[in-house]
């Protein structure tokens, strides 16, 4: 049995990760799918005042159990770049699923980090988590300018 986390932003992308998470247990019924949305609601409902201690204790064991990290992300922000670096540090792929039509500027950290990236429902859909294909990025090199310096980034196809 694989243990699939899907994690992302759950303030900006609750909705998202819910249906992501839906989606894959209907296809994949034999697999653990974990998102920590309602199971961490549960736990933080009986902590007490070491909530945040306990919220970070079970997003870590829960990305470290995982064989696979479905990260549903509207963008760039701390939330989704913490849990692509950790479970990247760990060897755990992450599968990056950005749906939205809008640009997705990304550093080339970030993008070396996914195993795949997907792009639409209809490639969710087609995605074989029995198999995991490497499924890398696909854009355009873009470049920004920060403070005087031009910063590479990378634009969605």
């Amino acid at each position: 049995m694989k243990n699939i986390v899907v994690a992302g932003n759950i303030i900006d992308d609750a909705q998202r990760i819910l249906k992501v998470s839906e989606y894959i247990k209907n296809k994949y019924p034999e697999f653990s799918v974990l998102n920590g949305i309602n199971e961490l609601r549960q736990i933080l409902l009986q902590a007490e005042s070491n909530w945040m201690d306990i919220s970070f204790e079970y997003i870590l064991n829960s990305i470290e159990m995982a064989d696979a990290v479905v990260l549903v992300s509207g963008g760039d922000n701390c939330t989704t770049s913490w849990v692509l670096g950790y479970a990247f540090s760990l060897g755990i792929p992450v599968i990056v699923a950005t749906a939205r039509d809008e640009d997705f500027p990304l550093s080339v950290l970030g993008i070396k980090s996914f195993h795949a990236h997907i792009r639409s429902w209809q490639e969710l859909e087609e995605y074989d988590f029995n198999e995991m294909p490497a499924n890398f990025f696909r854009g355009q090199l873009i470049q920004m300018q920060v403070e005087g310096k031009v910063i590479p980034l990378f634009k969605r196809a």
